[in-house]
C-alpha cells in the first residue's frame, strides 16, 4: 500500500489505464512504505513533471524508477509508435515510450544531483501496457522492463522484476550496486516534492500564472501527511500560516476521492474567495461558502421565520440561528460525507458543533471533519474561546488528531517583528528578507490631516509602480465613519466587490484575506490586541498604520513594558 503524492489522481487525467494503475500502486500490499509519485497535480492546472513521466516509483531495498503508461492497443511499423484509444482512433509518434521513460528516468537523476541530492541509487525505467499483451522487439529494452495484462495488477512483482533487470546490468559492468535505503527515499521525497504538490495561494484576486503558484512547506507537508491518515482533524495555525491553501487543497482531493464535501467558512467576503478555487466542475465540492448563509438558505426553504424581524444581529447568529437551522433540518435531511471548516474558531460553541454533528454522516464522533483555525489568536467573532476551550468541547464528542503549524509565510520580518511587539505575536517567518519594508506609523490629529496623509501615502506607492488593485485600506469602523469613505483623489471600491481599484474593508471582514499592501487607517487605540493582530497581519509586504497621537502613546507604553 503504497504512498502515493499527491494522493489522489486528478481528474484531469482522462487514460483509464493511468487510473487503473494508480489504484494497484495504492493498493498492493507489496508497495508497503514504497512512494509513488504521479505526474498530474490536483489543482486547477495540470502540473507535468519532468516532461513525461507517468509514474515514478521510490521503492526501499529496491531502487528508484520511472514509468511510462500506454493504455489501449499499442504497435510499431517501421520505426514508428501507433496507439489506438478506445475510440478506435489511431495516434502516431516516432519517439517510443522506452525512449520517454529513460529520458525522464536520466531527467530526474540529472535533477537530483543539481540540488545536492542523495547518493547514487539503484534507477532504472519501464512501460505500461495494462491492456495488452505486448512482446518487446527493441533491441535497446529487455521484456523485463515490460508491465502487460499478463501482470495482472501485481505493480509490486513487476517493480521487482525491474530492480532485478537493472541491477543485472549494472553488475555486468562491474558497476557496484547500491539499493536505496528508507533514509534515501526519503531525501528525494524532500528533494522532489515540491515539484508534484502545489498550491494557488489565497490572495484578494485569485490570479492562475506561474509566479502565483507556490510550494508548500516543509511543515505543511508533514500536516498533508497527517491528514491523510486520520477522518477528525484539529489544525491550529497563527496568520499566514497556510491553513486556507490546505483547507483547499484537502477539500478538492476529497472531491476526487468521491465525498461529498461541504466547506465552510464564517466571514462573508472569505466565503467569496474560496469559491474561486472551485471553479472547475470537476473538483468543485457539494457546497462551499458561509455557513450562517447555508443555515439561513436553510431556513426559509423550510420554516416561515422572518428575517426581517431580526433587530439584535450578534444574539441572532450566536444563539437563534442555531436553534431555528435545527428545526429546518428536522424537515429536510442534509447530509455531507466530510466537511472542512477555515476560520473554524468563528464556529465553535456548543451550538453550532451540535449541527456540525448532525450534517456529517457518522456525526462528529465517527465522521470525517477538518478544523482549521487560529483558535488563539483571532477570535474576535467569538471572543472567550480559546485553543484549550475548542479541544475540551471536541473531546467531549470525538477523538481526533491535532496538528500545529508555526510558520508564517505571509508577512515580511519587518511585519512579523512588528506584531512581535505591539500584539505579543512570536512566530517563524519563511521570508526571510531583512531588506523589505519597515512597519510605517503615521500620526494625525484630525479626520481631515488623516485625509490628506493617506492620500499623500497611496499617492507615493502608485507613483512607484504599485497597482491600486494590490492596496487595500482596513478600519475598525464600517465604511460610513471610516477615512475610506472621505478620500476625493482616488476610487475606493469595497473589497467585496472584486475591484481594480483601491479597495476597502473593515479590519474584521477582512479576516482569511491579504493583500500586498495594506493600510491600517483611524487606529484610536492598541487595546484590543486580537483585532489589531487581524489588522496587521493582512499585508504581504507593506503595512502602514495611521494612528492619532494618543494612539502613539499607548503603543509606546506597551513597548516600554515588553
Amino acid at each position: 500500500m503504497a504512498k502515493m503524492i499527491p494522493p489522489v489522481i486528478s481528474p484531469k487525467v482522462k487514460s483509464s489505464a493511468e487510473r487503473k494503475i494508480f489504484e494497484w500502486f495504492k493498493n498492493d500490499p507489496m508497495t508497503k512504505e514504497w512512494v509513488v509519485f504521479h505526474s498530474l497535480g490536483i489543482e486547477n492546472h495540470q502540473t507535468v513533471v519532468f516532461g513525461e513521466i507517468d509514474f515514478l516509483v521510490l521503492a526501499s531495498n529496491l531502487g528508484v524508477f520511472a514509468l511510462e503508461v500506454k493504455g489501449g492497443r499499442v504497435k510499431r511499423e517501421d520505426g514508428i509508435w501507433i496507439y489506438t484509444d478506445k475510440y478506435g482512433v489511431e495516434h502516431k509518434k516516432v519517439r517510443g515510450p522506452f525512449e520517454q521513460a529513460g529520458e525522464g528516468m536520466f531527467s530526474v537523476i540529472d535533477e537530483l544531483e543539481k540540488r545536492g541530492g542523495t547518493r547514487k541509487v539503484l534507477s532504472g525505467y519501464g512501460v505500461m501496457f495494462p491492456d495488452i499483451e505486448y512482446e518487446n522487439s527493441d533491441i535497446d529494452c529487455s521484456q523485463e522492463q515490460v508491465f502487460d495484462k499478463r501482470d495482472s495488477q501485481y505493480v509490486g512483482r513487476f517493480i521487482k522484476r525491474l530492480s532485478d533487470y537493472s541491477s543485472k546490468k549494472l553488475r555486468d559492468k562491474k558497476v557496484i550496486v547500491i539499493y536505496p535505503s528508507n533514509e534515501d527515499v526519503n531525501d528525494i521525497v524532500n528533494i522532489l516534492r515540491k515539484d508534484f504538490e502545489k498550491a494557488v495561494p489565497v490572495s484578494t484576486k485569485i490570479e492562475y500564472s506561474e509566479d502565483r503558484i507556490i510550494n508548500l512547506t516543509n511543515e505543511q507537508y508533514r500536516c498533508i501527511d497527517g491528514l491523510a491518515s486520520n477522518q477528525r482533524c484539529l489544525i491550529n495555525g497563527a496568520a499566514g500560516t497556510g491553513k486556507t491553501v490546505l483547507a483547499i487543497k484537502n477539500a478538492k482531493e476529497s472531491v476526487v476521492s468521491g465525498k461529498k464535501t461541504a466547506v465552510f467558512c464564517y466571514n462573508l467576503l472569505l466565503a467569496k474567495e474560496l469559491k474561486q478555487h472551485f471553479t472547475d466542475e470537476e473538483i468543485q465540492p457539494a457546497y462551499v461558502g458561509s455557513f450562517t448563509d447555508f443555515l439561513e438558505n436553510l431556513i426559509r426553504r423550510n420554516t416561515d421565520f422572518d428575517f426581517s424581524s431580526i433587530t439584535d444581529p450578534g444574539k441572532f447568529y450566536k444563539e437563534d440561528l442555531p436553534f431555528l437551522a435545527l428545526d429546518a433540518l428536522e424537515k429536510e435531511q442534509v447530509e455531507f460525507d466530510k466537511i472542512i471548516i477555515d476560520e473554524a474558531q468563528d464556529l465553535m460553541n456548543p451550538d453550532y458543533l451540535e449541527l456540525f454533528d448532525t450534517i456529517i454522516k457518522g456525526g462528529l464522533k465517527k465522521g470525517e471533519w477538518y478544523f482549521f483555525g487560529d483558535f488563539n489568536l483571532q477570535t474576535i467573532f467569538n471572543r472567550g474561546i480559546d485553543y484549550d476551550r475548542v479541544v475540551d468541547m471536541l473531546e467531549g464528542r470525538a477523538n481526533f488528531a491535532m496538528f500545529n503549524l508555526t510558520v508564517n509565510c505571509r508577512n515580511t520580518p519587518a511585519i512579523q517583528a512588528e506584531m512581535d511587539k505591539v500584539v505579543g505575536i512570536s512566530v517563524e517567518t519563511l521570508k526571510k528578507d531583512e531588506s523589505l519594508p519597515a512597519v510605517k506609523y503615521i500620526q494625525f490629529n484630525s479626520e481631515q490631516e488623516e485625509k490628506e496623509l493617506v492620500e499623500q501615502e497611496l499617492k507615493k506607492l502608485i507613483a512607484n509602480g504599485i497597482n491600486r488593485k494590490e492596496i487595500t485600506l482596513l478600519s475598525p469602523f464600517k465604511y460610513e465613519k471610516s477615512i475610506a469613505s472621505k478620500i476625493t483623489k482616488y476610487k475606493i471600491d469595497l473589497a467585496r466587490d472584486g475591484s481594480e481599484e483601491i479597495t476597502y474593508s473593515t479590519i474584521q471582514g477582512f479576516k482569511g484575506m491579504e493583500n500586498t499592501v495594506v493600510f491600517l487607517t483611524d487606529i484610536q487605540t492598541y487595546n484590543k490586541p486580537d483585532l489589531m493582530y487581524v489588522g496587521m497581519s493582512r499585508p504581504r509586504s507593506l503595512l502602514v498604520i495611521f494612528e492619532t497621537k494618543s494612539a502613539e502613546k499607548y503603543r509606546k507604553k506597551i513597548k516600554m513594558n515588553e
